[in-house]
């Protein structure tokens, strides 16, 4: 007899996760926390509640790992950003793939930075995990300061200012406020948002 735990482990596991933690994010943003329970997500993909119970084991430990799995899927797009020897330009280009990022996976992001979860508090290794992305982003900042293109500062503040600014301008966009249908031209709007902010922050204003 083929037990849940044989059928789960049989199926690519981590596509299996990442599929039902999915659809956790869609009923979560959509419906509300209330609705978030395991045969609520278990009927969004047709799979046995008993998968999600060996996956997760209980709702505390899904909400645990959306978190977790939305910060992972930041800091592997902030990764993939390639270097050149222009800092500054590198940190635009992070700060393009961070709009980018939230668009693509816009559930997760409010997920993490709306309220859809409210009373969830993440464990400290799951918040040690998420900081990952601002390290990421530091560590950019860092960077094009220590090449002597943005103005010496504290880099963890100028980080958080770097961050603050592209957090505020694409929660303004998924929220509709950039009313613009013209994608191309939503996408101006958040580049000149950021050509400001760097500009702010260079050493060199012309």
């Amino acid at each position: 007899m083929v037990t849940n735990y044989q059928e789960a482990k049989s199926q690519n596991r981590e596509a299996l996760r990442r599929g039902l933690l999915d659809a956790a994010s869609r009923v979560l943003v959509s419906e509300g926390l209330e609705a978030l329970t395991m045969r609520r997500v278990s009927q969004e993909v047709a799979a046995s509640t008993k998968v999600l119970y060996t996956l997760f084991g209980n709702k505390e430990g899904l909400l645990e790992q959306l978190y977790v799995e939305g910060f992972e899927r930041l800091r592997r797009n902030l990764e993939a950003v390639p270097l050149s020897d222009d800092p500054v330009a590198d940190l635009v280009k992070v700060a393009l793939a961070y709009r980018e990022n939230a668009l693509a996976d816009p559930t997760y992001f409010a997920v993490l930075f709306g309220r859809s979860v409210a009373g969830f508090t993440p464990s400290a290794n799951s918040i040690e995990a998420a900081m990952s992305g601002f390290a990421l982003l530091e560590g950019f900042v860092q960077r094009a300061m220590e090449a002597g293109l943005l103005r010496p500062a504290d880099v963890k503040t100028s980080a958080k200012i770097v961050w603050a600014t592209l957090h505020g301008a694409t929660s303004l966009e998924l929220d509709g406020y950039f009313d613009d249908a013209d994608p191309s031209s939503r996408r101006q709007t958040y580049q000149l948002a950021v050509d400001t902010l760097i500009k702010g922050l260079s050493r060199f204003v012309s």
